[in-house]
């Protein structure tokens, strides 16, 4: 189930600032009450069940877009990058990316060396676009001289 958004209704009075000081028998200590007139909406609460409301129904579509995330790999290769000052750019084929917006991270995977992290770090590599199975990564800093495996993690519908 896809997050389902509340329309929250303000509450609309005649006077919706005005309120009434009532006695309560102990020196200047008063009870206050709306004395808002004429209220032509009731509006929704802030109150504990609306509150957990929409808690629990932020938590369900957090839930919903963890469970539906699927994992490649792929290799960033030093003959792919294009551009001859940065940003560079590279596509690599990723099975499961879609045309649309989704979020993607990224990162070298776990088995690749010191010097490949490096390059990873020095390139200052970002987001570029995605499509049907492929992704485009810009490389702000340095252009790899190395090839660098890469852990693609998309999350969202991957259906």
């Amino acid at each position: 189930m896809a997050f389902s958004i509340k329309t929250w209704v303000d509450r609309l009075s005649e006077f919706p600032n005005r309120r009434r000081l009532d006695s309560t028998g102990i020196a200047n200590t008063y009870d206050v009450t709306r004395a808002e007139g004429n209220v032509s909406v009731e509006g929704d609460k802030i109150n504990a069940a609306n509150l957990n409301d929409l808690e629990s129904r932020i938590s369900e579509a957090f839930n919903e877009t963890v469970d539906k995330s699927t994992s490649a790999t792929s290799t960033l290769l030093t003959s792919g990058w294009t551009g001859s000052e940065a940003p560079y750019s590279i596509t690599v084929s990723v099975t499961g990316a879609k045309s649309e917006p989704t979020r993607i991270e990224v990162q070298p995977t776990t088995d690749a060396t010191a010097a490949q992290w490096a390059a990873w770090r020095a390139a200052f590599i970002r987001g570029g676009g995605q499509g049907t199975d492929s992704l485009t990564l810009l490389a702000d800093g340095d252009k790899p001289e190395i090839d660098i495996p890469i852990a693609v993690t998309i999350r969202g519908d991957v259906s």
